[in-house]
């Protein structure tokens, strides 16, 4: 795919999208194959929010893409260290707070570092320093 002169693989099963909405635009177009010139990324933006659609599966080199792309970085990088294992997900509620939702999904200990105070919403703690999460552990911090 050719976004912004730039080429973002599109390794397999490639959807031709296709914009619905005056709001949603095409911002990349596949460069190969019989999909040559056809959208392969939309961006629409919505109140304060921008969602992009893909229409390839993503690898590890699509990702990093879009990643450096869109100048990405981890939204907790300031409070917390995470390793590759706990998987991230961060959700504002309507009042602006933040909760951060981290998720073991492997088999052995995970160490996390909370580099500042942070309210455990589970266990209704503060984490400060190192923290261990145990196998499949599930923690919801309030940042």
């Amino acid at each position: 795919m050719n976004w912004n002169g730039k080429r973002v693989p599109t390794p397999t099963f490639n959807d031709i999208l296709q914009p619905v909405d005056a709001s949603c635009e095409a911002v990349g177009v596949y460069d190969g194959n019989y999909y040559a010139g056809a959208p392969a990324l939309l961006k629409n933006t919505v109140g304060k929010g921008t969602v992009y659609a893909f229409g390839a599966v993503f690898s590890e080199e699509t990702v990093n893409a879009f990643i450096d792309a869109l100048e990405l970085k981890s939204p907790v990088c300031d409070v917390l260290d995470i390793p590759e294992e706990i998987e991230l997900s961060v959700r504002e509620a309507v009042n602006g707070e933040q909760y951060i939702f981290l998720l073991n999904y492997s088999e052995k200990t995970q160490e996390i570092t909370a580099h500042k105070e942070i309210m455990d919403v589970i266990t209704e703690t503060t984490l400060c320093g190192k923290h261990m999460m145990q196998p499949y552990d599930v923690l919801v911090l309030k940042k």
